[in-house]
């Protein structure tokens, strides 16, 4: 498409126009600065553009960078007792939900 989306250390998303390199947004995830930065998915549609680290997954318009809804689950322990730690992780599926994974939870939203 038009848009490429990016992603930084400082836990900003945000779109540039491809042909020109002009910035169109970024926004911040609000998650504090770490070691990595969020990764980024495109729902099927294009419109909705998901931000996912260790400690949530952030949903933004894609066109516009409008903070859409933010997800964190409890963080239910593993087999041995201590706390899941690992990263959300996001799978488009088909043109309108995603499939958001983390260890061994699997929660499916709609995006559009």
């Amino acid at each position: 498409g038009a848009l490429l989306h990016t992603t930084n250390r400082d836990q900003e998303v945000g779109a540039v126009e491809r042909a020109t390199g002009k910035v169109l947004w970024r926004r911040s995830t609000e998650v504090q600065a770490g070691d990595g930065c969020p990764a980024l998915t495109l729902s099927g549609s294009g419109r909705t553009l998901l931000a996912a680290d260790a400690s949530q997954v952030t949903a933004f318009a894609a066109a516009d960078g409008r903070r859409l809804w933010k997800f964190q689950d409890i963080g239910a322990p593993a087999p041995d007792g201590a706390a899941v730690t690992a990263p959300y992780r996001v799978l488009a599926a088909g043109k309108t939900s995603v499939v958001v994974q983390r260890e061994r939870a699997f929660y499916a939203f709609p995006v559009e």
